[in-house]
Formats: structure tokens, sequence, C-alpha cells
């Protein structure tokens, strides 16, 4: 298994903004945070059912120690998201704002024990112009399929692991920028933005990296290749509808055929616009209705 935080590669060459971790998106790169998310940092969310939402991290910002429950020695260094479900899906956007300590790396940990993967990284503009973006550390591990977006920003090794039957798809416009380095057995490892020069001697690299496994298909996209959310959504009745329909799915005392059938209809619902999945609803509640008022009225002949 590889280790995410002793990627070996070659050093970085002399430019200051590689060598020392760093990264400076271009302006046309960055998003305005979402509305009605605050900045936060240091979030530790863990649960059986799936994680859906939207989220701004500050790395500047350190959490009082009062706020966790157990919080751990050393709490000040603990990652900057650790997203956790335990029988479903992950769905999260994370918008990154620079902070004043370009060295600091920014670490972020989603898994997906019993499901799949959906993780979006964003940079967000900065407070201050002069501030640029840490190397950020993503590691994402799922059941079944990972769907990864990184930004255009990014610089980095990725270690990525499939199962068997698993594949690793990158998009057309990030397919341009992978180095391909190592690929066998399931392990995929190659580099994005180019290979680094210089020196020939294998150091540790401190800058971006990204390490993910899933036992079905790995997908990488950039951020902007998909919709960039403006708002958190993520509380709605329609999302609470979704979760209701997962958290069934999850639930260990429910009966297996309930738990498959709860995961096709949340499936559905996932993929069909709201309009038309109401409509769907509606017809499935009037053929109930008229199942049950059939079945009474043949028993009470």
């Amino acid at each position: 298994m590889v280790d995410r935080h002793k990627s070996t590669f070659i050093s970085p060459s002399q430019n200051p903004s590689t060598q020392d971790g760093a990264s400076s998106p271009s302006p046309k790169h960055r998003y305005p945070i979402p509305a009605g998310v605050q900045p936060t940092n240091c979030i530790q969310i863990s649960t059986v059912d799936s994680i859906r939402g939207v989220y701004t991290i500050d790395p500047g910002l350190t959490p009082p120690a009062f706020l966790f429950t157990q919080p751990p020695h050393g709490y000040q260094d603990r990652q900057n998201v650790l997203i956790e479900s335990q029988g479903g899906n992950v769905y999260v956007d994370l918008f990154f704002l620079p902070s004043s300590d370009k060295h600091k790396m920014i670490s972020m940990t989603l898994k997906s024990h019993q499901g799949s993967a959906s993780v979006r990284v964003h940079d967000a503009d900065p407070q201050d112009a002069s501030w640029i973006r840490g190397p950020i550390s993503i590691m994402v591990t799922a059941s079944k399929k990972a769907d990864i977006y990184i930004p255009r920003s990014f610089r980095g090794p990725l270690q990525l692991v499939t199962g068997n039957t698993g594949e690793v798809c990158y998009s057309n416009a990030l397919k341009a920028e992978v180095a391909p380095v190592f690929s066998r057995n399931g392990v995929h490892n190659c580099f994005i933005g180019g290979l680094p020069d210089g020196e020939d001697v294998i150091q540790t690299w401190t800058g971006d990296q990204l390490t993910a496994a899933a036992n079905g298909a790995i997908n990488l996209y950039f951020d902007d290749e998909g919709d960039i959310p403006t708002k958190d959504t993520s509380t709605g009745h329609w999302a609470q509808l979704q979760r209701r329909l997962t958290r069934r799915v999850t639930s260990p005392v429910a009966p297996r055929p309930l738990r498959v059938f709860s995961i096709r209809v949340a499936r559905i619902l996932r993929d069909i616009p709201r309009p038309l999945a109401f409509l769907y609803l509606s017809i499935v509640l009037v053929l109930l209705y008229d199942c049950i008022f059939l079945l009474i009225t043949y028993f009470m002949k």
C-alpha cells in the first residue's frame, strides 16, 4: 500500500513556486466562497449514513479544543478535513482558502467504506491577494468507484490503487497533463503538471499529492469540468429525502430486499431532474393506492 505522506519522486526544480510546495492558481481558476457556507477548519465527520455537503476550509483557523469531544494530543496538527461514511456514499465540495503560511500542508482524508465517493477540491478566492495556497494532500478511499476533481493549480504525484475489475480514467483535459510513471497489478503512479527536473537525487516530495484507492473505477477530472456550487444545497428538502432513503439502505435492521429497493430509488432520485422525480413518485403513489384499494375491495366481497 502506498504511503501518501512519503511519495518518492525526483526533487522539484529551482522554480520557487514549486520548490517550497506552494501553488499559485490563476485568478480565473479561483472561485468565490459559496453563499451560506462559513469558513471552518479541522472538520471531522463520521457517520453510518451518506454524507453530502459543501465546505469552505480556512487553514489559518484553529478551532478551540473544547469543541472536540476528545481532542487528541497535539490537535492543532490534525487534518484539515476528515470525512468518513461507514455505510453510505460521500459527495462533497471543498473550497480551500489560501493563507499567510504557504508552506503548511493542507491535508484531507475522505472515506466511503460501503459506497462511492465524489470529491471536488476547489481553489477559493483569497482574502488577501498576496496569499497563495499551500500544498494539498488528498486521500480518497471508496469500496465502489471514486470520482475526484482537482484544481488546475495541482502539481504533484498521483498514486492510485484499483481492484481487479477497476480502472483509472482521466478526462481529456487532465490526461494531457499526466506523465505516467508506473502501472502494474492495479497500482497506477503518475505525475500531474510535468515531471520536475533538475537534480538527480531522489527526495521526499513536499508539494501537492493525491492518493486514492477504490474497488471500482477511479475517475479524475479538473474541478472546473463539473458544476461549481454557488451555495450549500445539502440541507434542503430534496437532500433530506435522499438522506432518508439512504439511511434505510445502511440500516442494519432493515431487511435486505428493502435495502436493495431503497438503493435503486435513491439512485433514480439522484440522477434525474427534480420535476420528473416528483412526477414518478406521484405515479408510484397513485398506483400503490389503487393496488391497496383493489385488495381491500377483493377481500371485502
